[in-house]
This record gives C-alpha cells, sequence and structure tokens, in this order.
C-alpha cells in the first residue's frame, strides 16, 4: 500500500496540515502509522467527516476540556470551594474525588470513580488517583478494573494524545508498586510529546518517581526541578500529590 506524508495528505484533502494533525492525534485516520517522528498516511485514505452533533463529542476534545476546567488552584486555607469554581455535576464529581484523596478517604475516592461510569472523559481523568488508590487500599479488583478500562483506551487511541494520557496512569500504577521496567518507553526517555500540555506536570512527576524507583535520585532531583518551569495552576496539583 502507497503512503503519503501529513503534509501531501493536507494538500490533497484541501485543508490545513494542522488540521490533519489534528485527526492524526484523534485516531481519524484509519491506517495511519508511525514512522518516528513522522505520520504516514494511506494514499487512498478519506478525509475523516466532521463529528456528531454536540451530545458525542470527541474523546479527545471532551477530556481536553474537563482538564482545563478543573485543573485550578484551590484554595490555600478552604480547599472544598474549590467545588464552587465548575458548574457541571460531572466536574464537580472529579473534583470531589480528588479533594477526597488529598484528605485521604479513599471510600470517597473510589464511589466517585464508581460514578464517572459512561463519561470517559472524566473517568480517564480520575484513573490516575484511583488506580493509586486500589494500590494503597489492596483493592485488586479495582486495580484490575481500571487497567483493564486503560488498555481499552490504549488500543482504541493508539499514537493519539488520550492513548498517552492512559498509559500515563497505568505508568501510575506501576511507579506505586515499585515496578520500573514496566513503565511506559516514551516516559522512561522523557519523551513528553505526546502529552497534552496540561497533563506534562503529571508526566514530570511520574518521571520522578521512576527515578525514585532506580534509586538514581541526583537525576530525580534535576527531573523535579524541570517541573518549576510549569504555571502554578498545574504545580499546585504536582505538588498535592
Amino acid at each position: 500500500m502507497e503512503h503519503i506524508s501529513a503534509r501531501q495528505t493536507a494538500e490533497r484533502w484541501g485543508i490545513s496540515l494542522r488540521r490533519v494533525q489534528i485527526y492524526l492525534q484523534e485516531g481519524r485516520i484509519a491506517g495511519a502509522v508511525r514512522v518516528g517522528r513522522l505520520w504516514m498516511i494511506p494514499a487512498d485514505a478519506e478525509k475523516p467527516g466532521d463529528l456528531c452533533g454536540p451530545k458525542q463529542k470527541c474523546l479527545s476534545t471532551d477530556f481536553a476540556q474537563v482538564i482545563e476546567a478543573t485543573i485550578v488552584p484551590m484554595p490555600r486555607h478552604h480547599p472544598a470551594a474549590v467545588l464552587d469554581t465548575v458548574g457541571e455535576d460531572r466536574l464537580r464529581l472529579h473534583l470531589e474525588g480528588e479533594l477526597a484523596y488529598l484528605c485521604g478517604d479513599f471510600e470517597r475516592v473510589i464511589a466517585c470513580f464508581h460514578c464517572t461510569k459512561g463519561d470517559d472523559a472524566v473517568r480517564l481523568c480520575a484513573c490516575s488517583l484511583t488506580i493509586a488508590t486500589a494500590i494503597t487500599t489492596g483493592d485488586y479488583v479495582l486495580f484490575s478494573e481500571i487497567e483493564v478500562y486503560l488498555k481499552s483506551i490504549i488500543d482504541a487511541n493508539i499514537g493519539t494524545a488520550i492513548s498517552a494520557v492512559a498509559q500515563l496512569s497505568l505508568d501510575t500504577a506501576y511507579v506505586s508498586a515499585i515496578a520500573p521496567n514496566m513503565v511506559s518507553d516514551w516516559l522512561k526517555s522523557g519523551d513528553l510529546r505526546a502529552v497534552p500540555s496540561k497533563v506534562k506536570p503529571d508526566a514530570v512527576y511520574r518521571r520522578v518517581k521512576y527515578f525514585q524507583c532506580l534509586g538514581k535520585f541526583d537525576v530525580m532531583l534535576a527531573t523535579a526541578q524541570t517541573g518549576l518551569a510549569f504555571p502554578t495552576a498545574s504545580l499546585h496539583r504536582l505538588r498535592s500529590r
């Protein structure tokens, strides 16, 4: 099968290169494969159609909106006031789970996670803390449930930002269980290009924990210092975990 570059595809379809890249990130071009840093697309690939109505958002778009709405600084003396910063129940649910985790209320963390069933964007946001909770509480059934869910997300979104986010949650489990050999290759190498910008502070934190598992404390410190380059709102969550 003949393959062409993303730029050639953009010219063939009469759209911008950026639009083709977005289609690739969302996993919407059938048969596209990544070769090193480049995407190769079947020459006969069809241009993706418009997404369905507003009730069927693309997962990557919905996830980005959830992250944008919930990564906000928590008031220092009244953390629960952060719940007043969002209007949607689904967003409050995610923030309630984060507050519960910070307070050590693991039963509430798990309850919030189960309430996200059917809402992949919010559930994906909640996976990282909940899988860490499963390890802390020794809940193997919950751990297995989240692991299976994350792997299904990865398989359905190979090569996209959503796949990287799901893998990052799995990496949370692996570094928490002190199993550095199971961590994703891109986290080991520090290649975080596939990770959405709002999630990069978490990725840096996982990389710090990875080096802690290896006992490479000098590298761990240097990596942690990298986190200082991220915006204050993102660092607030990074320092809380």
